[in-house]
């Protein structure tokens, strides 16, 4: 008897409790950090980073990490090797920081080549994002760049300078903490102590309201924006982001996981089975119960008699709800109702996953930055759900437990529990 209590805890745990809103209330962040490496100051900043894990953009100063001769600076070039290593997203801030707006075009494009050769010499191959020095752009700068140019949102330091106060981390500090918005892009310096230490204690504390920290290269792809060349972004919020309707579901990241579903009858559009996919629309209650009904094989519930006060045997996911609630994977709330509108996080839906394939709460995961936020009742089950192989494409640098969980991020793991025979789905 106490077994069966406790097992009926843990899912009411699981899918019964309202689940918190995205990140608490908070949302993604990206610190970034201009002017060097500074070989003082850097290193402690990415101690401090390490310590939180928390990945930042470095916007870098070519003559910072090559010398006029196009030499590597050994030490500093060593710091931004470091930085690369750990996860940070590494950009170009020019090569001596001028007014590029006030050069002629061959000076621009020295400039920019010029920061360009000392990356790749450090690092290697590929695209470095662009801060132009002051925000100073134009078309002309833009065009010359050839990448996606990034401004900032929020510069707590001009703040604190323009206001009379005492330019102290305590005063970045409470200005970020004061006026952070989620798909901020916050312009700092890595060669001052006020700006490093401000920026670990508003980590701290926004962490703690919900907030995650992320490089501008994640903001964009979390938000679904495939940014241009010349782009300009000073911010990156979630009504920005790409909103994927019927005519291009198919370049969205879980179309094949999204397709498949469709051929098999699991998954359908919204509206009662319109085109609509909305791969990026949370997930209701509804829609996780649909969709491990339908992956089971659309079974009939035992007996018709609906025991949640807001749903009646008209409703289309009736037969869902009631066969899942018969097999125990849902219970209602206290008030009898079932609430189908409500979203799941995505610590809820990964738990549901290792329990629908009978996996046992083992160990605890640590395989993102974020983990440490991870609720105590998941922990195990998100474990073992990751040794028995699932990784979704979507978590690449961070996992984000209290998100809510997508229908893209849905269609994914079920495919996942249709592969691992957690459902007698005809493939």
């Amino acid at each position: 008897m106490r077994l069966r209590r406790f097992i009926a805890f843990l899912l009411l745990a699981l899918l019964l409790i309202p689940a918190p809103p995205a990140f608490a209330g908070g949302g993604l962040i990206a610190l970034t950090f201009d002017d060097g490496p500074n070989p003082d100051c850097t290193p402690m900043l990415l101690d401090g980073l390490r310590e939180r894990r928390v990945h930042v953009t470095f916007f870098v100063m070519g003559n910072a990490i090559t010398d006029p001769h196009g030499d590597v600076i050994e030490k500093n070039a060593g710091i931004i090797v470091r930085a690369a290593a750990e996860g940070h997203q590494i950009a170009s801030h020019s090569y001596s920081h001028p007014k590029l707006t006030e050069l002629s075009d061959s000076e621009l494009a020295a400039e920019l080549d010029k920061t360009s050769s000392a990356l790749v010499l450090v690092l290697g191959g590929g695209e470095y994002m662009f801060r132009p020095p002051y925000g100073d752009c134009d078309a002309r700068v833009c065009a010359a760049a050839g990448v996606p140019v990034i401004l900032w949102s929020m510069d707590p330091g001009w703040y604190v300078q323009m206001s009379g106060k005492r330019y102290t981390a305590e005063n970045i500090c409470a200005y970020i903490c004061k006026y952070a918005r989620d798909g901020d892009i916050i312009l700092l310096h890595d060669k001052d102590e006020a700006d490093i230490n401000g920026a670990l204690m508003a980590i701290d504390e926004l962490r703690a309201r919900g907030f995650e920290f992320v490089t501008v290269g994640e903001l964009l792809r979390l938000r679904g924006v495939d940014p241009a060349a010349g782009e300009v972004f000073k911010s990156v919020p979630e009504s920005s982001a790409r909103r994927f309707g019927a005519a291009d579901a198919e370049d969205h990241w879980s179309w094949p996981y999204l397709s498949r579903l469709v051929s098999l009858g699991v998954m359908e559009g919204r509206a009662g089975g319109g085109q609509d996919l909305d791969p990026d629309g949370e997930l209701t209650r509804a829609e996780a119960a649909a969709l491990m009904w339908r992956a089971a094989g659309e079974p009939e519930p035992r007996g018709a008699a609906m025991p949640f006060c807001d749903c009646s045997g008209d409703d289309w996911f009736a037969s869902a709800v009631l066969w899942a609630s018969q097999e125990g994977l849902v219970e209602g709330y206290p008030d009898g109702s079932f609430r189908p509108g409500d979203g799941l996080t995505r610590e809820q839906l990964s738990v549901v996953a290792a329990r629908a394939l009978g996996l046992e709460s083992s160990g605890w995961p640590d395989d993102y930055p974020d983990d440490d936020r991870i609720s105590p009742w998941a922990g195990g089950y998100i474990a073992a759900l990751r040794s028995a192989g699932f990784r979704s494409q979507n978590d690449i640098d961070i996992f984000r437990p209290l998100e809510r969980a997508r229908r893209s991020e849905a269609a994914e793991i079920v495919c996942f529990l249709i592969d691992r025979g957690a459902f007698d789905c005809k493939r």
